[in-house]
């Protein structure tokens, strides 16, 4: 289970080809989870407390295995 620790109880659930435990972008011991930008996600479902019709906002760090080309966008 893909867990919610703002509190808001929106736990997902990984689907695909997804690697948990990897090192964490910060490098001080922590842990991160791994999709491999195609088949993998993590699937919250529906949520009626969510209201994507006012403002919010998302965070993730993306870490890429290779150099993209020019003007791509993640």
């Amino acid at each position: 289970m893909a867990t919610d620790i703002s509190g808001g109880g929106n736990n997902g659930t990984y689907k695909g080809n997804v690697l948990l435990g990897q090192s964490g972008a910060l490098g001080d011991g922590s842990y991160s989870t791994l999709l491999d930008g195609s088949s993998a996600y993590i699937d919250v479902g529906v949520m009626p407390a969510a209201n994507f019709l006012s403002s919010f906002s998302t965070e993730m760090w993306i870490k890429s295995t290779s150099t993209p080309p020019i003007n791509t966008y993640i």
